[in-house]
């Protein structure tokens, strides 16, 4: 049995062919995508963090067959489509997904679970952008604007990595980056395209209250889409006091009385999970405004 492999980039198709076999095929180590020694490294960093988050979001905000997906690069959003590849072969149903992403380790991962989950042969992929960011395995650009933007497109859900993320009172909600301006207008496409769903933002512990050297705020990009955000993180180790403070700190401007009259001004409703390191349940669910407030404003 034979199935179309079809990567798009920047207008460019890529189709290949790849044999299913009989669904339990492996890829030879020595055929996969490889990684660079950049990503081969932070792949190791906060391994069980991000595995936490990544199954709280297959589990609790699984997609439904047919719907649109877009992955941001990143090893968390790659943890993300992990556990969502590891769901549809447990489940076994089709999936039927349509994701659109510009990172080169989802592309990676589809490519090397294609064989050996059926349920997966009707998911299309599509990569978008045309800047190549060869250490973090990425693309940004023009092109991975119009692809979110496309009448033909609708997504669902659109996950989005972060270097770090902080709440200020007075700057907004801060949303690192790393990759210069290329990455950042490409963070700003990823908060304007439409949604029908939700956004998530996925960052481990040690990222809450250090969003890095180059920031964007979330909340003064326009125009702002308002599917409710998420951002999703594993609960600190115990030992780790700092951690534990930074993350006290953000809470208490998140639900301060700046950030709620920001968030109800803009129409936007904002949810910290922290997901319990012991089963991947939520420890705590942090709403801002607080639950029913802002449809409470809107009616």
């Amino acid at each position: 049995m034979n199935s179309e492999v079809m990567m798009q980039n920047s207008g460019l198709m890529y189709t290949g062919s790849v044999s299913a076999g009989d669904g339990h095929s492996e890829v030879p180590p020595e055929e996969r995508t490889q990684v660079s020694l950049y990503v081969a490294t932070q792949q190791k960093v906060d391994q069980d963090e991000k595995a936490l988050a990544a199954r709280w979001v297959a589990d609790e905000l699984a997609p439904k067959n047919g719907e649109g997906l877009f992955l941001d690069a990143g090893t968390s959003c790659q943890a993300v489509w992990e556990k969502t590849l590891q769901r549809i072969e447990d489940t076994n149903h089709a999936a039927n997904l349509c994701v659109v992403t510009n990172s080169l380790l989802v592309v990676k991962d589809w490519i090397d679970h294609l064989m050996r989950i059926p349920a997966l042969q009707g998911t299309t992929l599509e990569i978008a952008g045309e800047i190549p960011d060869v250490p973090h395995m990425a693309f940004y650009g023009e092109a991975l604007r119009k692809a979110l933007e496309s009448k033909y497109l609708r997504l669902s859900a659109v996950y989005i990595g972060a270097s770090g993320i902080e709440f200020d009172a007075g700057a907004g909600i801060l949303l690192g980056y790393h990759a210069g301006e290329p990455e950042r207008h490409c963070k700003e496409y990823m908060f304007q395209c439409p949604c029908k769903g939700q956004r998530v933002i996925l960052a481990t512990p040690g990222k809450i209250g250090n969003p890095g050297g180059r920031v964007l705020d979330i909340l003064s990009i326009e125009p702002l889409d308002k599917a409710p955000i998420y951002l999703v993180t594993a609960e600190p180790r115990p030992a780790d006091i700092e951690d534990q403070k930074r993350f006290a700190a953000a809470e208490a401007v998140l639900t301060g009385d700046a950030m709620r009259k920001r968030l109800l001004k803009l129409g936007l409703q904002f949810y910290w999970i922290i997901v319990d390191r012991k089963n991947a349940t939520v420890k705590k669910r942090i709403p801002c405004p607080p639950e029913g407030e802002l449809a409470l404003a809107k009616g």
